[in-house]
């Protein structure tokens, strides 16, 4: 009796046993997940952006006056100081004899009263004259010698004066327009020649709220001719600029780094953003603070039924782009990041993994 007893308990629990194993498969949570070194954007970043030159100027006489020559036209490569225009100088010129003139004659006044004042100062010395001769020989030399630097003062003005009728190229560079022409009359300050260095060194481009919070100055990306997709360069990040108005558009400006200035001024390129990190990107709700320090949480496969341990790994973080944070030192390319519910994980939980891509 006793044996029949213990033979119907046995098979009443069979069923509850078998169920409990199952329940005990259920219980791993999922986790979302992403492999470290792998992009967590669906898409790339990449933006136009114009070349511009190292070097720009807008040229123009300091003074006024009607062009004569033009030397250049639209396109022309020329040398550092290499003639541009120039202007009718013959107003200039006689104003600069004057000068010159005037100048000769206070020389020589100074000269005559320099030595006047020389001899009454020794008669002055032995006694021959009174004090009264030697102050007003005193006086003539010193007036004189202020006459003599006020002329030689007014030849330098007119000599800048007759040479601002010329214009130069201040660096060797390339025309890139020509606003006048010769016989129309050239004010002050107004500009002639538009010049530019013959190659480019920067690009700027304008870039959306949501991307230019993940960039810094001193990001290093790459860039491409919209001919070439495959021809990458180096550019650094130089400037960010304000956002702009209603469109929110952000100014950027880059450097091209040395050997990718081949591209001509106004060319069209392609900033990729998507590829500037240094080192991997995590998601920013990936990235556990506590006292100690930067964790992450890892998923590390137990079995080949799909259960995974959790491994806490405490990780050095970087600086924080658009995709997330660079993780500079404490995991590889290939771990398994976990990506939600830190709150509940901890280490030595077993899990399941759903990709959230």
């Amino acid at each position: 009796m006793k044996r029949a007893l213990l033979w119907l308990f046995t098979i009443a629990l069979i069923p509850f046993s078998c169920g409990s194993k199952k329940g005990a498969e259920e219980i791993y949570p999922p986790v979302f997940y992403q492999i470290a070194g792998e992009s967590n954007m669906g898409h790339t970043q990449v933006f136009p952006g114009v070349v511009f030159p190292a070097n720009q100027a807008k040229l123009a006489f300091k003074v006024p006056g009607t062009i004569e020559k033009i030397y250049v036209k639209m396109g022309d490569t020329v040398g550092s100081g290499s003639l541009l225009a120039v202007l009718d100088n013959d107003d200039y010129n006689i104003n600069y004899n004057k000068a010159l003139s005037a100048f000769k004659g206070a020389e020589a006044g100074y000269v005559t009263a320099k030595s006047s004042f020389a001899r009454t100062q020794r008669l002055y010395i032995n006694g021959n004259i009174p004090l009264a001769d030697y102050d007003k020989a005193k006086l003539a030399m010193e007036s004189a010698q202020s006459a003599f630097d006020a002329a030689r003062l007014q030849v330098q003005g007119a000599g800048n004066q007759l040479d601002y009728t010329r214009l130069r190229a201040p660096f060797a560079g390339v025309v890139t327009s020509v606003a006048l022409e010769e016989g129309e009359p050239a004010g002050a300050g107004y500009p002639v020649v538009i010049f530019s260095s013959a190659l480019g060194s920067q690009i700027r481009c304008s870039l959306p709220g949501s991307v230019v919070k993940g960039v810094s100055v001193g990001d290093t990306l790459s860039f491409y001719s919209v001919e070439d997709s495959q021809m990458r360069f180096g550019a650094v990040v130089a400037e960010i600029g304000k956002g702009s108005g209603a469109s929110l558009a952000y100014p950027v400006v880059l450097d091209m780094i040395e050997g990718a200035s081949s591209f001509l001024p106004g060319s069209s390129v392609m900033v990729d953003f998507s590829g500037r990190e240094q080192g991997m990107v995590v998601p920013s709700h990936a990235l556990g603070h506590d006292s100690q320090g930067n964790y992450l949480f890892l998923a590390q496969s137990d079995s080949a039924s799909g259960v995974y341990n959790v491994v806490q790994r405490r990780v050095e973080a970087g600086s924080l782009t658009w995709k997330g944070y660079e993780i500079v030192q404490g995991i590889s390319v290939g771990d398994i990041v976990i990506t939600a519910g830190l709150s509940n994980l901890y280490e030595g939980k077993r899990v399941r993994l759903i990709d959230e891509n």
